[in-house]
Parts: C-alpha cells; sequence; structure tokens
C-alpha cells in the first residue's frame, strides 16, 4: 500500500567536453526539479532516481541532483566491484540508484550484477551478440545451418 515515485534517467549527450558538461547538468537540474515536484504533491511517497547518469560519482551533476535531496546507494557496494561499466579499458560507475532519506535507511543490501560488463569482445567471426552490451541494440544475424 505504499506509494513510490521511479525516475529512471539517461542522460547521453551528443555534445563533447564543457558542452556535455553543460547538458548533464542541466538533466541533473531537470531531474532534480521533478523530485521536488513529486515531494510535493505527495509528500509520503518514496522516491527513487535510477538509470545511467553518464557521469562519476563525484561529479557536478551527481552532486547537484543528490545534494541534501538524495542518496546514492551505489556507495554501498563492495568496494572489489562498484564499477557498471567499462569504457576503454576503464572501470567505471555510471549507473546510479538514488533514493531519498526514508528509503535509504530501509534498503538492507546492494550489490552491481555485472550481466556482461566483464566480457571480453568476442573474436573476429564469432557470433555478434555473444558478448554485446545489454543496453545496446546489435543486430543478430541468423543463426548458421
Amino acid at each position: 500500500g505504499e506509494r513510490l515515485t521511479v525516475i529512471v534517467g539517461d542522460f547521453q549527450t551528443t555534445a563533447s567536453g564543457p558542452e556535455a558538461a553543460a547538458v548533464r547538468l542541466a538533466m541533473a537540474d531537470h531531474v532534480r526539479a521533478l523530485v521536488e515536484e513529486s515531494r510535493l504533491a505527495e509528500p509520503g511517497s518514496g522516491i527513487v532516481v535510477m538509470g545511467d547518469l553518464a557521469d562519476v560519482e563525484d561529479s557536478a551533476p551527481l552532486q547537484r541532483l543528490s545534494a541534501g535531496l538524495l542518496q546514492d546507494l551505489h556507495g554501498r557496494v563492495p568496494a572489489e566491484r562498484p564499477y557498471t561499466t567499462v569504457a576503454q579499458g576503464v572501470s567505471l560507475a555510471t549507473d546510479y540508484v538514488l533514493v531519498d532519506g526514508a528509503l535509504a535507511s530501509r534498503v538492507s543490501e546492494v550489490r552491481a550484477l555485472h550481466v556482461n560488463v566483464d566480457w571480453a569482445h568476442p573474436a573476429p567471426g564469432a557470433y555478434p551478440a555473444a558478448a554485446s552490451p545489454v543496453g545496446q541494440a546489435t543486430p543478430v544475424p541468423p543463426m548458421p545451418q
């Protein structure tokens, strides 16, 4: 019977450099406004913001989005495997679950499940979908007869 507001985001941008940072800051401001609007509309509702926020934990967009409002559950992931993606050989955390204080106090465990981020790239001539990231659309050729 509890109410829960879930906001899912994907902070992708086609811009690069300082322009990309400005776009992600604007996205963070927009999501923060949605969270604040939700809190006003339903004060007793729990709030979850989740998704690929395309930035590292201490970035300005993440700080602006969460400051005094949301808690990052990523900090509770065991230190040996806190990453959510590998970009050019570097392990990064770019996917997040942010919750309000009332929900954060009720979370007993957080784990990052690496569905396929730890897989190597397929060998030349291998079936292409074998190692493609879950979130990316990859055309699947017909299976050889």
